[in-house]
Parts: structure tokens; C-alpha cells; sequence
């Protein structure tokens, strides 16, 4: 009897712990290089992206009149039915550019989920409305702005439902004038998880708390 309240007391941790299926990203930390990675540059003059350390450097565009980027990007072809949102995880090592002092930033970081660009904030939050590559500034995040610097930022995004269909993740640097140098972004450990609703983990504890209660 005690060793089944004692089995069932540990499923229900792991329940209320926040279950979430096996991430789907292939090299999130780069120790393969660029390994399940595919590098898209626009109008880069320059820029390009380099595997090194177990991180991913990426130099945006210098020269890039009337808006270019340079990113990587791969497709999460792992759909699960349930729990249907994902959670993207990544941090950002550093970002530097020398076109500083600007709001919007002329060259800024971004991330992307089929297509809908994220510019990101120093403070790990993200912001949405981001078009790599559309020569405008708006929807970039703070990051690049007056200091033109940023360094050991986590940032997380969810998806809703996006466990459901398959996701092409992108990382990259946009720049919107043909001025000054390039912004170059060091990037590591992206993840991508299946997360249950938080509904869905409450009703799975409270069954397994009634099953504790009957045995």
C-alpha cells in the first residue's frame, strides 16, 4: 500500500512539475555547427554566419539599401496532438552593432515563426510586428539601441497551438539602412517544447490526487 501512495505521489509531482514532450529542434545548442540549420541571406552585402564555441554568430547586412537580413532558420516537423502550445526558448550570449543611438534600431535581432518577426527588449521580453527584411523600423525590440549592446538575455515565446502544425523557426539580423556596420548576433541553447495548458495540468493533478484518495 505504501509503495503504491508513494508511486502515485511521485506521478503527481511530475504532473504539477509542468509536463512537456520531447523537444523537437535539431542542434539548439550548436555543438554540431550548423548542423539542421539553413542559412538564408537578403541583400547581405557582407554578412553571413559562423559556428563557433557551440554558438551560432550571425553578422547582418552592411550596405543593405532599402532593408536585408541574414538568418537561420530551420523547419520543427514534429507535430503532437496534444498538449497543442509550444514554448521557444533561446538566449541571446551578446548583440553589438556600432549604428547606435537610434529608436527603432536601423539593425536589430529578431526572431521569426512562419514569417511573424519578434524584435527583442534587453529585459528578455519580445516584441511583435517585426518584417525582416522590409527596409522599415517598425516592431524592433530596444536591443541595438543606444549602447548598440546586450549580452546574456534568455527569452522565451509561446505558440499557441503550436504543437499542432509543423514551424519554421528563424533567427537573424535585419538592418533597415545602407549606414555604418552591421549588427552581429551570438546566439545558444533554443529549445522547443510541447508545454500543457495550465487547465490541463491542474485536472491531471486533481485525478491523480483522487486516485491517492481511493487507494
Amino acid at each position: 500500500m505504501k509503495g503504491r501512495i508513494l508511486f502515485s505521489g511521485a506521478i503527481l509531482a511530475a504532473l504539477v512539475a509542468g509536463p512537456a514532450m520531447a523537444g523537437d529542434i535539431i542542434n539548439g545548442d550548436f555543438t554540431q555547427g550548423g548542423t539542421g540549420w539553413t542559412t538564408v541571406i537578403i541583400n547581405g552585402g557582407t554578412g553571413g554566419v559562423a559556428y563557433a564555441g557551440g554558438t551560432a554568430k550571425i553578422t547582418g547586412p552592411d550596405g543593405a539599401a532599402g532593408g536585408g537580413y541574414v538568418e537561420i532558420f530551420q523547419n520543427i516537423t514534429n507535430p503532437q496532438p496534444t498538449p497543442p502550445d509550444k514554448v521557444i526558448q533561446f538566449d541571446m550570449v551578446s548583440y553589438t552593432t556600432v549604428d547606435t543611438g537610434y529608436t527603432p534600431a536601423f539593425d536589430s535581432p529578431y526572431i521569426s515563426v512562419n514569417g511573424a518577426g519578434y524584435g527583442m527588449n534587453e529585459n528578455g521580453t519580445l516584441v511583435a510586428g517585426l518584417t525582416p527584411g522590409s527596409g522599415t523600423q517598425n516592431g524592433y525590440g530596444n536591443v541595438g539601441e543606444g549602447d548598440g549592446q546586450a549580452s546574456n538575455v534568455h527569452y522565451s515565446l509561446t505558440v499557441p497551438n503550436g504543437c499542432l502544425t509543423q514551424q519554421r523557426l528563424a533567427f537573424g539580423v535585419d538592418s533597415a539602412d545602407n549606414l555604418f556596420g552591421p549588427g552581429i548576433l551570438t546566439l545558444d541553447n533554443v529549445t522547443s517544447d510541447c508545454v500543457p495548458e495550465p487547465t490541463t495540468v491542474g485536472l491531471l493533478a486533481l485525478g491523480a490526487l483522487a486516485l491517492i484518495r481511493r487507494r
